[in-house]
């Protein structure tokens, strides 16, 4: 009925990292083909299970915490709160980021991220501050401005002692596949031009 209900992604970088080959993701929405196959207009009126007593909808398991977080999204984060939680996070980060420890600095800038949708959400950033916010958060996942290592490229290049997948198979030969490639850049490397995508 003309829902869109898939998505082809395309990566040609990763965390800043050029993806050789380029990576395919396929995606469904669930809930989508959902409405198609049962024939419904609201995604509330899925039939989520059948009970004793009758059908139990999407709206009967969802719907009331979708009004209560959509309250706190909009109307009630705390817009100072969130603010300094975004400087903590990115703090955080940043020191993980100089112990050589990107996992967890990672996740502190997945929190940063969080913050800073939360104060758009609440419509808390003006544009200028919005876009700096993002290469703030951009900064501590790829470029590092002023670290040693940003998260992603000290995830991918930390060096084969700590015995990650990242260090001993770099780019497409993570899945166990001969390298050619002695560069852990990849660079001057011959590129693979096929992309698979399995449904």
């Amino acid at each position: 009925d003309g829902m869109e209900v898939t998505q082809f992604t395309y990566f040609q970088q990763a965390g800043g990292l050029e993806c050789r080959p380029v990576l395919g993701e396929i995606t469904y929405g669930l809930e989508r083909l959902g409405m198609y196959l049962q024939n419904v207009d609201n995604v509330f009126d899925l039939v989520w299970t059948q009970a004793p007593y009758g059908a139990v909808t999407y709206g009967d398991v969802f719907h009331q915490n979708e009004v209560e977080q959509s309250a706190y999204n909009f109307e009630h984060a705390d817009v100072d709160e969130l603010r300094h939680r975004f400087d903590a996070c990115e703090a955080a980060a940043k020191n993980l980021i100089a112990l050589g420890l990107p996992l967890p600095a990672y996740e502190q800038v997945c929190k940063a991220s969080h913050s800073f949708n939360l104060l758009d959400a609440r419509r808390a950033i003006s544009v200028s501050e919005r876009q700096r916010t993002i290469l703030r958060v951009r900064a501590l996942a790829w470029r590092g401005r002023g670290l040693r290592r940003p998260s992603a490229r000290s995830w991918a290049f930390r060096g084969s002692s700590a015995g990650s997948l990242a260090a001993s198979a770099p780019h497409e030969y993570a899945r166990g596949e001969p390298n050619p490639c002695p560069s852990p850049t990849g660079r001057g490397c011959p590129a693979r031009g096929r992309v698979r995508v399995r449904a």
